[in-house]
């Protein structure tokens, strides 16, 4: 940004094992949304931010996905039945709802590595860039985050969220 173009798109790849080492990544997370929160700041157009992630691997299954599975309610992860797939999608679908930091940063971090969810690093980031940018140069106002899908398609868990911020008008 600044005296050249934008880029269009800037892909940010973080480690998606973490090996119930989560909370050990929080502040490496909070650094990587600063310099992605510095270079929103410098820019003068509208930035959109995706964040890809996984929640829960190890929800039962009676679906079957072709080529990956090995059969009818079997899926390469053990079934956590109920125990940390429902805690992890849950938690992170809570943190989605308010920005709950405990919900992401204590229920679901803790329960990750036994959903065998890929990214959790992924919403740690989002979370320091929504709600460190009220201090940035150009402070934004965020609405109440909308979850337009919380579910388990087969047995992995899936969360659609969006999260948009507003300028703040200046007086």
């Amino acid at each position: 940004c600044g005296a050249r173009p934008a880029p269009s798109v800037v892909v940010l790849s973080l480690p998606t094992r973490q090996d119930g080492r989560q909370a050990s990544f929080a502040a490496e997370c909070k650094q990587v949304a600063q310099v992605l929160l510095d270079w929103i700041d410098i820019c003068s157009s509208n930035v959109g931010v995706l964040v890809s992630a996984d929640l829960s691997h190890t929800h039962r299954s009676d679906a079957h996905l072709p080529g990956y599975t090995q059969g009818v309610g079997i899926q390469p992860f053990a079934i956590s039945d109920e125990g940390a797939a429902r805690t992890y999608d849950e938690a992170v679908g809570q943190w989605a709802e308010r920005l709950d930091d405990h919900q992401l940063f204590e229920k679901a971090a803790k329960a990750a590595n036994d959903a065998h969810s890929d990214n959790h690093l992924g919403f740690m980031v989002l979370h320091h860039l929504l709600m460190d940018h009220a201090s940035s140069k150009n402070p934004r106002l965020l609405p109440n985050p909308d979850v337009h899908c919380l579910r388990v398609p087969m047995y992995f868990g899936m969360l659609c969220a969006s999260f948009t911020t507003t300028p703040v008008s200046r007086l």
